[in-house]
């Protein structure tokens, strides 16, 4: 939305190829002459020379620095800060936050209001890549920056600027906690498995698992439940059905024996719950599918 002659007007956008192809066209139809998108880029490059600092440029920066006292952040500050949004430290960021001020960011801009505005795109550049380091999907913190980016766009004041700058840093560490906790539960669901797994042909008991990961067997439970969708116990005997199939279809064992070796408490224990997992009996199972050793 631009104002222009006192009128609100909205300025459609416009990628670069096309008003560059508008220009070129444009210059046919004013001048005569054919010019193409190339000459017009070439052409912009050299009279914006301005726009690259020089060693003037430098030195007048460097002299107002020292006459303001102006001292820039430093980079182990910046690292510190950065550090403590991809660790999700809440404690470290709430001592640290305050020295990432305006004043010490640089000279970004002359005007007061500018000046915040290219510092909370700074500040919000900083937290999104620190936010994927710390384990945030890309994709997320990515559409996160660019959604706070829009919202600083629509900023009338720095007092609104500096609220938006502490929105994002909150949001920022909220999801890298999440995601902290997540990869977390991740971690340990898979040492749970593990657990299980080797340890499939012996009796398997809740508090055996949560003192293998170190962690509260109520706790444990819970969440496995919430993680794979089952409860442990479930899980447990699924893997021992998975290992009967196996040994229905490849071994000689009999029934009562693999029932014994699977730690079922009884055949008629083994049986329903074979049925449960698989709609037959081990018996209606191994008829169907057992291999047999071609004689000639």
């Amino acid at each position: 939305m631009h104002n222009i002659n006192g009128k609100d007007l909205i300025v459609p956008y416009i990628d670069i190829d096309t008003m560059l192809n508008i220009m070129a066209i444009s210059n046919t139809m004013i001048n005569g002459t054919i010019i193409s998108e190339e000459e017009i880029i070439s052409y912009s490059i050299k009279t914006a020379k301005h726009f690259k600092p020089d060693e003037e440029d430098d030195l007048k920066y460097k002299l107002e620095k020292m006459e303001a006292d102006l001292n820039h952040i430093s980079y182990a500050e910046e690292r510190m800060f950065t550090d403590a949004v991809k660790n999700a430290d809440l404690e470290m960021i709430d001592k640290i936050k305050n020295s990432i001020e305006s004043e010490r960011m640089g000279r970004l801009a002359t005007a007061s209001r500018k000046q915040n505005e290219y510092v909370t795109v700074c500040i919000i550049t900083l937290i999104t890549r620190a936010a994927i380091e710390g384990g945030m999907s890309p994709s997320e913190a990515y559409n996160l920056s660019d959604l706070y980016l829009q919202k600083l766009e629509k900023c009338t004041n720095i007092v609104e600027m500096l609220y938006l700058q502490k929105n994002a840093l909150d949001d920022f560490v909220r999801f890298v906690k999440i995601s902290r906790d997540q990869q977390k539960s991740s971690d340990f669901i898979e040492l749970c498995k593990d657990y299980i797994g080797k340890n499939i042909f012996q009796t398997i008991k809740v508090e055996n698992i949560a003192r293998e990961v170190g962690l509260n067997p109520s706790y444990v439970s819970r969440k496995f439940s919430e993680q794979v969708g089952m409860t442990i116990q479930n899980y447990i005997l699924r893997e021992r059905v998975q290992l009967a199939k196996n040994m229905l279809k490849y071994s000689e064992s009999d029934i009562v024996e693999i029932s014994e070796y699977l730690c079922f408490c009884s055949q008629s224990h083994f049986g329903s719950v074979f049925r449960k997992y698989t709609g037959q009996t081990p018996s209606e199972y191994r008829k169907e599918n057992k291999i047999r050793e071609f004689i000639p």
